[in-house]
C-alpha cells in the first residue's frame, strides 16, 4: 500500500538507496487496491528482501514514491532527497542479489 504524507509528519519509514539499473520498467507490482505500478528488475529482484529488512513497516523507494511521469513531482522530490534519506530510521542499500 502506497501512502502519501508530507515528509514532516510521515510515520518511521525505512528508505533504500540502490542502482537504477536499466531504465526499462519490464516488471509490476500491485498496490492500493489493484492498481498495477511499473518498476524496474533492479527493485523487482529486491523488493521481497527489502520489505523483510524494513524495520518500520514502511519503505520510501523513490521509483515506487515519485509519479516518475510527473516532471514537477519528479523534480521538486530530488531537491528535498537528502531530506527524505536524513529523516528515515534506518537507509537500507540493495546492490543486486547475491
Amino acid at each position: 500500500q502506497i501512502i502519501c504524507t508530507r515528509l514532516n509528519s510521515a510515520p518511521d519509514y525505512d528508505a533504500v538507496s540502490y542502482a537504477w539499473g536499466a531504465a526499462e520498467k519490464t516488471h509490476c507490482i500491485s498496490v492500493n487496491g489493484g492498481y498495477s505500478l511499473p518498476i524496474t528488475k533492479s527493485i523487482a529482484t529486491g523488493l521481497s528482501d527489502l520489505v523483510h529488512a524494513c524495520r518500520t513497516g514502511y519503505l520510501w523507494i523513490d521509483q515506487i514514491c515519485i509519479n516518475q511521469n510527473n516532471l514537477a513531482e519528479r523534480n521538486a522530490q530530488v531537491t528535498i532527497m537528502g531530506d527524505i534519506y536524513a529523516r528515515s530510521m534506518t537507509c537500507l542499500i540493495w546492490i543486486g542479489s547475491s
